[in-house]
């Protein structure tokens, strides 16, 4: 019974997170994000110095295509070494490659234009959902969930989930502060990577009930 509540909850969280993402977007359309934008993008701003650049334009790097895809393989072997089952590793690698698949899609329905804020860095295509922000929540999301389950020691096991949670939440910031953009497009990223994370968790116990 309590098993069941569990799965029923990380399933009500990634529809409700996917619900999330869908209102931002509406939000978007009927023009009611840009108070909370401006005031997350003044806030940012007061960050700015040379050092501050150079470690935002770091982490924007750790979030780009070709490194994700490096972390990930990387992660792989880890994991693998750690005693992950199969299933196990073809979930991360599901949640992965899935985030990158949805993002384009979403996308492409939303068509947001970047901001113009004079940004630091080059970006193309569409706003929102932010890609980076989505693959960042989705690839350091499932890695902590399987640090969760792979990681005796807790020591260890606090250290690593703390350093994913860093991860996510600098990668997402050093696109606000880089001007490629805006906070909701981040929030929305965030919501659209908590929303895979949270089915795909559902579907691993799921598949862990069934074999028990």
């Amino acid at each position: 019974m309590r098993l069941n509540l569990q799965l029923t909850k990380a399933f009500f969280l990634s529809v409700l997170a996917l619900a999330g993402l869908l209102a931002i977007a509406q939000l978007i359309h009927w023009d009611r994000v840009v108070g909370f934008d401006s005031w997350v993008i003044d806030l940012v701003n007061g960050w700015h110095s040379d050092l501050a650049t150079q470690v935002m334009v770091l982490f924007t790097t750790i979030g780009d295509a070709a490194t994700v895809a490096a972390i990930s393989l990387t992660a792989l072997f880890l994991l693998y070494h750690l005693g992950s089952s199969r299933m196990e590793l073809a979930l991360f690698l599901a949640v992965v490659i899935s985030s990158g698949v949805f993002n384009f899609l979403l996308k492409n329905v939303f068509q947001r234009v970047r901001p113009e804020l004079n940004p630091l860095v080059h970006a193309d295509g569409f706003s929102y959902p932010s890609g980076h922000s989505m693959s960042a929540f989705a690839l350091y999301g499932i890695l902590g969930f399987l640090i969760w389950l792979k990681v005796e020691n807790k020591l260890w096991r606090t250290a690593l989930l703390l350093v994913c949670i860093a991860m996510v939440l600098l990668i997402g910031t050093s696109r606000i502060y880089l001007g490629v953009h805006y906070p909701s497009d981040v929030v929305g990223g965030f919501l659209g990577g908590a929303s895979l994370l949270t089915f795909a968790v559902w579907y691993y116990q799921q598949k862990k009930t069934e074999a028990s």
